[in-house]
């Protein structure tokens, strides 16, 4: 049956693999394609077919010894040594974000040999997002010389509490999921701020003991609608274009969150410049001329012209709410002036 775009045949079903996953083979390198419109969150592809294989056994048997902090030192069915991360056992790695009937849902898949898309990635079924390998931990019958050894498609769906749903039907197709875009869209004339880290949480309130709602995610633009700062956070107020209203937290000391700068394009009317030969007064002294371009003609002038501009009916187009250092573009020619 064509599972995930390809021929292939179902080796563990969502029961044998412990409600959480279904495990899908079929041909080594095959293409890998997601059946709806979704964005990748995050990509790993680091990791060769077979070189970098684990016998899932031998991974279970030396687990313990092969520990070292977030890594495992492994040997792989080669005897190569290969240092894996803990979050990474998986191997090469996609994990997609899209919608059932609006409900958001995560869509990982493991074990892939290679990798087209990259994380921000708005993928849909035409879109080949990589190919069927055996990087991770894997287990078969085959010998472990065999370059597919253990090839195979690791599928699980979650729901944004963790739930794992028997992901079969997003599978086969059967049900199609859409992508509705919660970042905001850029705009230069907003306070705003770009995600820089693969993830953060968005909090109910601005404490990280308060409710976890969900994430933003790497890349993703949201404007600020207010700024709260403790001993350790400086929380920004958002809401995403799906709704979801909460605080998203940058530890003081690290660069989570990139501040867009603000572009303002402030009009007002232009000053002539004033022709100096048309206001120099000329003083006879022992005989000599001297030129005076700072006489009290010339002042009046500059202050009816200052008094022109500062009266000039103004529209609001920038309201500062933290202090901090903000960025003006002005295009070319283009004169700034500031009232204080």
């Amino acid at each position: 049956m064509n599972i995930l775009g390809a021929q292939r045949i179902i080796t563990s079903d969502f029961t044998k693999h412990g409600y959480y996953a279904e495990d899908y083979s079929g041909d080594h390198l095959s293409n890998i394609i997601f059946n709806g419109r979704g964005k990748v969150l995050n990509v790993v592809n680091k990791y060769k077919c077979h070189e970098d294989s684990v016998n899932k056994n031998d991974f279970n048997n030396n687990k313990t010894i092969w520990a070292d902090g977030e890594y495992y030192n492994c040997i792989s069915i080669t005897g190569k040594n290969i240092r894996y991360h803990k979050s990474e056992t998986g191997g090469n790695s996609v994990l997609i974000e899209s919608y059932d009937n609006g409900v958001p849902l995560r869509f990982k898949i493991f074990h892939m040999a290679d990798i087209y898309v990259k994380a921000g990635d708005i993928i849909d079924s035409t879109v080949i997002i990589g190919t069927q390998g055996n990087t991770g931990l894997v287990l078969s019958k085959k010998p472990r010389t065999n370059p597919t050894y253990g090839t195979h498609v690791h599928f699980q769906v979650e729901d944004l509490k963790g739930n794992y749903i028997n992901p079969r039907k997003y599978a086969l197709g059967s049900i199609t999921t859409t992508y509705l875009e919660q970042s905001n869209k850029v705009d230069t004339t907003k306070n705003q701020f770009k995600v820089l880290v693969p993830k953060i949480n968005i909090r109910e309130s601005s404490s990280v003991a308060s409710k976890d709602l969900g994430y933003v995610y790497k890349g993703e633009v949201y404007t600020i609608l207010d700024i709260v700062e403790d001993n350790q956070y400086i929380w920004y107020k958002i809401t995403t274009n799906t709704g979801l209203n909460g605080f998203v937290a940058n530890e003081k000391g690290y660069n989570w969150l990139e501040i867009i700068p603000v572009s303002v394009n402030l009009v007002v009317p232009p000053i002539t410049e004033m022709e100096i030969e048309n206001n120099v007064i000329e003083e006879k002294e022992e005989g000599n001329t001297i030129e005076k371009t700072k006489t009290e003609n010339t002042t009046n002038n500059i202050i009816s012209e200052i008094e022109e501009i500062t009266t000039y009916n103004h529209t609001l187009i920038f309201e500062c709410i933290k202090t901090d250092i903000y960025a003006i573009k002005l295009n070319e020619g283009e004169k700034l002036y500031i009232s204080k």
